[in-house]
């Protein structure tokens, strides 16, 4: 072993009879190993090489930055990374934190997230926040762009940004955001004329979908059909037995209250409940909706085989309350009247009570010309 020893400073130069060199160590474990600091002077730099085709980094050191770039490629333009007081600069001299001159891929199993700074106004890069420049977004389906302008943020399919694209959703600067439109008129506009049927879907466990009014006014669900077709706003729900429409308040659990309940079920559906009055002008009765009319004959025999009774009604789920009550047994009718009873498909029978009052009103009639030809007869 061989080496170099200055008493006065303790520094020692080593060459042991492996080939390696130590400085400032007696014990070097490499082919130089240094044990301190190593300074390069300004503008000098070390290099390594190698059997790839640009060799291996060379790291140029200074007073105030180092930088990497691939052997002889020179100049700090050119430099591939540069650290600084200022930040980490890659293909350029830092300006922020992290500053990327340059494509950023991220590739994991093919997929792509690529920022092209090269390309024109329109194209697949991002050239300035100002102008509709674009991301291009290269994946496992078509490709997609996100537009930042001094207006809007967008996103949408396709390789470039045209004004003419439907976009997927924008966010504008007023607080707008639209769904397949290119202005939103609304905090939430969703928008796709060439679409039929459904546009929007709510998934949860009891999902529940609010429309709240801030302050005082009315909240308000407002369906506008369109001028062709059926004109009509229509409320569905899914189909099958047990399925209905309620009307309740918002009251939690079981304080809430149902007021008015629309059974859809698929056999005898229709059936309307209301837990208060009913309160309407009356039922259509115009004679351009009749035909086939004809007087009532003996309308005091078939009234004379009614019977009224009193009755109670049994415990069910229904929102009404009702216990005592007064009127007729559908079964007991359609001996007589069998025109104003109905099945309802689900086994039971309804009653239409306003067809009673033409056979009470012409039983009247006929027990008035009885009395007529009564009194007659005794003069």
């Amino acid at each position: 072993m061989a080496y170099i020893q200055n008493f006065y400073h303790n520094a020692n130069i080593i060459a042991d009879n492996t080939g390696q060199v130590g400085i400032g160590t007696l014990t070097p474990e490499a082919k130089l190993d240094v044990a301190g600091g190593v300074k390069l002077q300004n503008g000098e730099n070390l290099e390594w090489g190698g059997t790839y085709a640009n060799g291996w980094p060379t790291i140029y050191a200074s007073s105030n930055y180092i930088a990497m770039a691939p052997t002889g490629s020179g100049g700090v333009l050119t430099r591939q990374l540069k650290i600084n007081a200022t930040g980490v600069g890659i293909g350029t001299d830092p300006s922020e934190k992290l500053h990327v001159n340059g494509n950023v891929r991220i590739a994991p199993t093919g997929n792509a997230l690529v920022f092209d700074t090269t390309g024109a106004n329109g194209s697949n890069g991002i050239k300035t926040i100002n102008d509709y420049e674009s991301v291009l977004f290269n994946g496992r389906g078509a490709a997609g762009f996100a537009v930042i302008g001094n207006a809007d943020i967008r996103l949408g399919f396709g390789t470039a940004y045209t004004a003419a694209q439907s976009d997927l959703m924008i966010t504008h600067t007023n607080g707008f955001v639209g769904i397949g439109g290119l202005a939103p008129s609304y905090l939430f506009d969703v928008r796709k004329g060439t679409v039929s049927g459904a546009i929007a879907r709510f998934t949860a466990i009891n999902p529940h979908v609010i429309i709240e009014s801030s302050t005082a006014g009315a909240a308000v669900l407002h369906l506008k059909p369109n001028q062709t077709g059926t004109k009509s706003g229509h409320f569905k729900v899914t189909t099958g037995e047990g399925y209905n429409f309620r009307w309740s308040n918002d009251a939690a659990s079981t304080a809430e209250v149902s007021y008015m309940k629309l059974d859809t079920s698929t056999t005898g559906g229709g059936d309307l409940t209301v837990k208060g009055d009913i309160i309407a002008y009356g039922s259509p009765s115009d004679r351009k909706y009749k035909e086939n009319i004809k007087p009532i004959e003996s309308a005091l025999d078939k009234a004379m085989q009614l019977q009224g009774v009193t009755f109670d009604w049994k415990e069910t789920d229904s929102i009404l309350d009702i216990k005592e009550d007064i009127g007729f047994i559908a079964q007991d009718v359609e001996k007589v009247l069998p025109e104003l009873v109905r099945d309802s498909g689900k086994g039971n029978l309804s009653l239409r009570y306003q067809g009673i009052t033409p056979i009470l009103l012409e039983s009247i009639k006929e027990l008035k010309a009885e009395i007529e030809e009564l009194k007659k007869q005794i003069k």
